[in-house]
């Protein structure tokens, strides 16, 4: 009876409720639907305006965010145009007044990106590279070009002088550097006594600018090469010049600039004779070749005390007479340099020099000899055996750029017929998988040696430098030594010119 009491309650309340609902909808003038709609509608508008009003961080975070993206693709722009400005080379044909207006257009723009701040300090270092880069350039192509640059090296010294200071080591030594280089270049061009004088003064000033650099070292003495040649009465000039380096060098702990300093003080006693180029001169018969080498030998005893490589390049300079026949000539030289050898000092020189004129001597003695081509060739294999061509020519090789040159005009010697002669080459090391597959471009009409067969042409004939060329006859006898690839085709048109004769003669009755 209570729960029923109960129940009739809660209804009678429920009806109450509903009543007022409906009143309160009639007087608005809605039904209970729109208003729930409606109120859902009130409420997103509500979440919306708070969204705006009250939850913005987000936002920020995000227009944060694409701005530090777009300062960091404006770094990666800056960072790709820097290393693009500092790799770019000048053209070795373009006039000095197109570098310089280059050169202005880069600096402009150098001053554009420093005007928009932020940079990073190694983007700094890289923007100071690039200026004493150009400032130098100009520097010396005007320098190079006769053009008075007063105002452009005081500019270039100026901004070098405050790089000496530099947090950037690299800019540190470029500074040094150019403040050794110009005066070099401006004694090389025009020389006198004021500018020897200045330019001996930086290099013993400034010398971590090139002391431990085989390329800036480099970069040194050869500026003076047009000198010693071009420039009449020079001699005083570039000896002193050549004189100062091979000092600083000697100082070096890079053996490489050690060896340069070695050349230079060589380059100071026998420059006029042009060492370098005696055996090429010697060996295509120009009359200053010989002379040079009569000019260098009698220097030379002189000055005993010169260094190894330049005993070495007087030794192999005359063993050009061979390719020219001029045996005599190569016996008088091989003869004095033996006599002149007894004046070194230093024993273990005296050995290696000793050893060298044995070695050239069993080379020279060998024309007329027999030598034995044969052995197996790779890359497939198949023996070498003589008679199979009229002629056979055995090149000595290493793997130096100066070698691999000779295999290049080999490879294009004759091209378009067939060759009068069976090409061998022989290798002084044995090689590795990658050379054997580069030698696969040279033509299959030249063979090569396998290590044992090397091993023994080597044992037979001692060959101190490379590429070394000897040409055999039909018999195996060597019949001229030391050519150079050019001198094969001539060589043998006249052995096959002598052989005709010959032939003619014994035909007569």
């Amino acid at each position: 009876m209570a729960k029923s009491n109960s129940s009739s309650s809660r209804r009678k309340k429920q009806s109450k409720l509903q009543q007022k609902v409906n009143n309160f909808s009639q007087g608005i003038g809605l039904s209970p639907l729109r208003i729930i709609v409606s109120g859902l509608l009130l409420l997103g508008v509500g979440y919306v305006i708070y969204a705006v009003a009250f939850s913005d961080r987000d936002d920020e975070k995000v227009v944060k965010n694409l701005s530090g993206l777009k300062l960091q693709q404006q770094k990666l722009d800056i960072d790709q145009r820097l290393q693009e400005m500092k790799e770019k080379k000048v053209p070795p044909k373009q006039s000095f007044l197109v570098t310089i207006e280059e050169a202005s257009k880069m600096n402009d723009e150098l001053d554009s990106i420093e005007s928009a701040g932020d940079l990073s300090e190694k983007q700094k270092f890289m923007v100071d590279r690039i200026r004493m880069r150009n400032k130098s350039v100009i520097v010396m192509l005007m320098t190079r070009n006769d053009v008075k640059c007063d105002i452009e090296r005081a500019d270039l010294f100026r901004y070098c002088e405050k790089q000496l200071n530099s947090k950037d080591s690299e800019n540190q030594l470029k500074a040094k550097y150019w403040f050794c280089l110009v005066p070099a270049v401006d004694l090389a061009q025009a020389p006198t006594n004021e500018k020897l004088e200045n330019f001996v003064s930086a290099v013993e000033t400034y010398p971590e600018g090139y002391i431990n650099s085989p390329e800036f070292s480099r970069m040194l003495s050869t500026t003076f090469l047009k000198m010693r040649k071009e420039i009449p009465n020079s001699e005083e000039y570039w000896k002193r010049a050549y004189s100062v380096l091979s000092d600083q060098f000697g100082k070096s702990e890079n053996q490489q600039v050690r060896d340069i300093g070695l050349r230079l003080e060589s380059l100071k006693v026998f420059g006029q004779f042009e060492l370098a180029t005696l055996a090429d001169r010697i060996l295509w018969g120009d009359p200053s070749g010989p002379e040079d080498l009569e000019g260098a030998i009698a220097v030379l005893a002189q000055n005993p005390e010169a260094n190894l490589a330049t005993w070495v390049t007087i030794i192999k300079a005359y063993e050009s007479f061979l390719s020219t026949d001029k045996l005599e000539e190569t016996g008088s030289a091989w003869q004095k340099i033996s006599e002149l050898s007894m004046n070194i000092a230093d024993a273990d020189m005296k050995k290696k020099i000793d050893n060298i004129l044995a070695r050239q001597r069993k080379r020279a003695m060998s024309i007329g000899t027999k030598f034995d081509p044969t052995g197996t060739m790779l890359p497939d294999g198949r023996p070498y055996q003589l008679g199979d061509n009229q002629y056979t020519v055995v090149v000595f090789c290493d793997r130096t750029v100066r070698s691999t040159k000779a295999l290049a005009k080999l490879g294009t010697a004759n091209k378009g017929r067939q060759f009068r002669y069976g090409p061998v080459l022989a290798f002084v090391n044995e090689l590795t998988q990658v050379d054997i597959d580069s030698l696969k471009k040279v033509p299959d009409r030249i063979m090569v040696t396998d290590y044992e067969t090397s091993k023994r042409y080597y044992a037979s004939l001692p060959i101190d430098f490379f590429p070394y060329i000897i040409l055999l006859d039909k018999s195996g006898t060597i019949v001229s030594a030391n050519l150079a690839v050019e001198q094969i085709p001539t060589r043998i048109a006249k052995f096959s010119a002598i052989e005709r004769r010959k032939e003619m003669s014994a035909e007569k009755p």
